[in-house]
């Protein structure tokens, strides 16, 4: 099953591998089971905003999400299976968000836990341009430039899926890391 989506007016083709069986079960076709036996698949990334509304306007206008569901502390979007919780921050909530422009390689390893969520584009260019763009309506900013990185691969997966066949590969790719209105990075591959 092929999905096209879009980001920043750029279209993107993702192979899904998860689908949904009768009964609402979960099938993830060649993945492992956890928890016993019990068939897991990735579910959300969850988010903490510091004003729902705002966080909630930069990802539909920018990232083309829809709302799925809203309540007065938390929302769910969702851009084709892939869903992002935002979470209303405590009025007096601490930000962790990064607002500067940093080194890339700094701002994957310089903190412990979640550090960002990463989208796909088959155009860096048009992305980045169309980015700056609307961050100028809806907040955001580019904090890494892209750049090229080439990996240094030590260990390889045998897998037919295409979406995570891109991860292997030993040409280089563009990376760049973009914040929403919160500072929360989003890392942008084109690859």
């Amino acid at each position: 099953m092929r999905k096209t989506i879009d980001f920043a007016g750029v279209s993107v083709e993702d192979n899904g591998s998860h689908r949904k069986g009768r009964k609402g079960r979960i099938h993830n076709v060649g993945a492992k089971n956890f928890f016993g036996g019990l068939p897991m698949i990735y579910e959300h990334v969850g988010i903490t905003a510091s004003d729902l509304n705002r966080s909630i306007a930069f990802y539909t206008n920018v990232f083309d999400f829809k709302v799925l569901k809203k309540t007065a502390y938390n929302a769910y979007l969702y851009h084709g299976e892939d869903m992002l919780e935002i979470m209303q921050a405590e009025p007096n909530a601490e930000s962790t968000g990064i607002h500067e422009e940093i080194d890339p390689m700094e701002l994957l390893t310089s903190k412990v836990g979640l550090n960002h969520f990463g989208l796909r584009v088959d155009d860096m260019t048009r992305a980045i341009e169309n980015f700056e763009e609307l961050s100028k309506k809806y907040g955001g900013k580019v904090i890494v430039p892209p750049f090229e990185y080439k990996q240094k691969l030590e260990e390889i997966a045998d897998i037919p899926e295409d979406k995570l066949r891109r991860v292997l590969r030993k040409e280089p790719w563009l990376i760049a890391v973009v914040t929403d209105p919160d500072g929360i990075p989003i890392e942008i591959q084109e690859r």
